[in-house]
C-alpha cells in the first residue's frame, strides 16, 4: 500500500494511505535497509497494513520512488505580487516537491475599468475562463495618466497574466507520465492561440476606449486678488462681475462680496480690486471704498472616466453653473442698486451729522455767554 508520512516523533510515527487512514509505525517496523532519521513529515512510503491491538499499524516501512508528471490546474486569480514561474512547455523538468506550478502560455495585458472595478474584473475572468485560460497572475489595480486634449487625467486600469499554468501530479508508471505529456501539449497548442487572440482584443479595446476627463466642481471657496491666477489645474467655469456698494470702511465691501458670493453658490471672486471714491459737499470732503471682483464657480480636471459617465458630470455641473450664474446675475443687480444708493446715503450721513455737530456747538455757546 501506499502513503505518506503525515507526522513523527520519538521513536514512532502516523502514514496516512490514499483511503484516508492513519496508520501506527515505529523503528522496529521498518524494512529491510531503511532508518528511521531519514524518513520526514511528507516522505512517500511504501508498507503493508496489518492490524493492531490499537488500530492499524503499517510494517515493512519503505521509501517509494514518486514519479511526478504534468496537468493542467484548477482556474486561480493570484493578486500583487503573487506568480507563477514562467517555465517553456517545450522544457518538462521534474518539480522540485509535489504541487510545483509552472506557466505554460500566457500573454500580457491591460483593461480599462469603465465602471465599477468589481464588474469590470468579473468580466475579465469569464472571458479568460471562455478562452480555456487556468490563471491570471500578477492582477493589479493601476492608475495611469492620460490626456485629453491640454488636460491630464488619472484613470484605473486592470494589469496582469492571463496564462495557463501546469501542476505536478504523482504518476504510477513512465506510460501515465508520457500521456499526460501528451494531453498538456495538446492543450497548450489550443490553448495558447486563444490567449494571444484575447490579448488582441483586449489590446484594441484599449486603443478604442474613449476616455475624457470632465471637469469636478470645488469644493472649497477662493478669494484671488488683481493678478493672482488660478493654478494649472483649476478654471473659471462661469463668473460675473459683481461691485459692492461704497463703505467707509476699508474691507466692508470685500467681505460683503465674498459672503454674497458664497450664498448665491459661487465658490471663488477672482481679480478683486479695490476702489477708492472721494465725495464732498462744500468743504467737506471724505473718502470711500468699493471692491469689484467677478464671482463664479471654479473646477478642475484630474479624474478621467468613460464618455458616457463623463458627459452625465459635465451635464450636472453645466446645470450647476446656469443656477449659480442666474442667482450672480440677480445678485448683480441687486447690488448695483444699492452702490448707488450707499453713495446718496452716505453723503447724506455725513451731512447730517456735520448739521448735528454744529447745532450742537450753538448750543453750547449760548449756555456759556
Amino acid at each position: 500500500m501506499h502513503g505518506k508520512i503525515i507526522s513523527k516523533a520519538g521513536d514512532y510515527g502516523f502514514i496516512y494511505c490514499a483511503q484516508g487512514v492513519a496508520h501506527y509505525f515505529n523503528r522496529k517496523l521498518l524494512g529491510e535497509g531503511v532508518r528511521f532519521d531519514d524518513l520526514w513529515i511528507g516522505a512517500p512510503v511504501r508498507f503493508e497494513p496489518v492490524a493492531g491491538p490499537k488500530g492499524m499499524q503499517a510494517k515493512q516501512v519503505i521509501h517509494r520512488h514518486v514519479q511526478y508528471g504534468w496537468t493542467a490546474g484548477e482556474f486561480l486569480v493570484l493578486k500583487g505580487d503573487d506568480t507563477i514561474p514562467i517555465q517553456g512547455v517545450e522544457v518538462l523538468l521534474p518539480p522540485n516537491g509535489e504541487g510545483e506550478r509552472f506557466l505554460s502560455a500566457w500573454a500580457e495585458f491591460m483593461v480599462p475599468i469603465k465602471g465599477d472595478r468589481d464588474q469590470a474584473l468579473n468580466s475579465l475572468i469569464e472571458r479568460v475562463k471562455a478562452c480555456g485560460a487556468n490563471v491570471i497572475d500578477m492582477l493589479k489595480f493601476e492608475y495611469h495618466t492620460i490626456r485629453d486634449g491640454d488636460a491630464k487625467g488619472i484613470c484605473e486600469f486592470i494589469t496582469g497574466r492571463i496564462a495557463c499554468y501546469r501542476t505536478s501530479v504523482e504518476v504510477e508508471s513512465d506510460d501515465e507520465y508520457q500521456q499526460l505529456v501528451d494531453d498538456f501539449y495538446l492543450l497548450c497548442n489550443d490553448i495558447h492561440p486563444k490567449i494571444i487572440e484575447l490579448q488582441t482584443q483586449l489590446d484594441a479595446e484599449n486603443q478604442d476606449f474613449q476616455i475624457r476627463i470632465p471637469y469636478f466642481i470645488g469644493n472649497s471657496f477662493l478669494t484671488l486678488k488683481q493678478g493672482e491666477e488660478l493654478y494649472q489645474d483649476k478654471t473659471l467655469l462661469c463668473g460675473v462681475q459683481l461691485a459692492s456698494p461704497w463703505y467707509r470702511e476699508y474691507d466692508a465691501g470685500k467681505h460683503e462680496l465674498v459672503k454674497q458670493a458664497q450664498a448665491a453658490g459661487a465658490n471663488c471672486i477672482t481679480e478683486l480690486t479695490r476702489l477708492e471714491k472721494t465725495f464732498s459737499k462744500g468743504y467737506y470732503k471724505y473718502t470711500m471704498c468699493s471692491w469689484v471682483g467677478y464671482a463664479g464657480v471654479w473646477g478642475g480636471r484630474t479624474q478621467a472616466y468613460a464618455p458616457e459617465e463623463s458627459e452625465r458630470m459635465d451635464e450636472a455641473n453645466k446645470a450647476h453653473c446656469d443656477a449659480v450664474k442666474a442667482r450672480l446675475v440677480e445678485l448683480q443687480s441687486t447690488l448695483n442698486i444699492r452702490r448707488e444708493d450707499k453713495s446718496v446715503t452716505s453723503f447724506v450721513g455725513v451731512i447730517g451729522l456735520v448739521f448735528v455737530v454744529i447745532m450742537v456747538i450753538f448750543a453750547f455757546l449760548a449756555m456759556i455767554s
